[in-house]
């Protein structure tokens, strides 16, 4: 059974704390799992993290999310995952936000990434969970 429970807190908490808490979110694959727990915590070290900090980690998320959405892609191919096309799509989109905001990022436009990271990741994060990765986490253990 797929236990989710994302909790999202509003962009304007405190700095100092968690961004996303994830409570129980396990899809009940164990790979996908390991990667999320990972997503969140590198998401939230980028809340707190100095403007030098943040260049680096940004490139590590972004490094991370490719890795992720690659071994998706591969196990949606293998699994014959019937809205691979949605889902691969939703990546590439995803993909190129990352790489837009590293970018500028490494620009020196700090606040703009920032904003990216606290106001939009996380809710883009809690309804891919909820939607296309509980769909495919679904379909592989089935």
């Amino acid at each position: 059974m797929t236990k989710i429970s994302v909790v999202v807190k509003n962009a304007s908490s405190s700095p100092a704390s968690s961004l996303i808490e994830s409570t129980s979110y396990q899809l009940g694959y164990i790979e996908m799992d390991k990667s999320h727990d990972e997503f969140v915590e590198l998401v939230n070290k980028l809340v707190i993290a100095d403007n030098t900090e943040f260049v680096n980690l940004f490139q590590d998320l972004q490094h991370h999310t490719e890795m992720h959405f690659c071994e998706e892609y591969l196990l949606m191919k293998k699994s014959n995952f019937p809205a691979l096309a949605e889902h691969h799509s939703e990546h590439q989109r995803v993909l190129g936000q990352l790489a837009y905001f590293r970018a500028r990022a490494g620009l020196g436009h700090i606040k703009l990434a920032r904003a990216f990271i606290r106001e939009q990741l996380p809710f883009w994060f809690r309804t891919h969970i909820l939607t296309m990765d509980s769909a495919l986490a679904a379909h592989l253990t089935r």
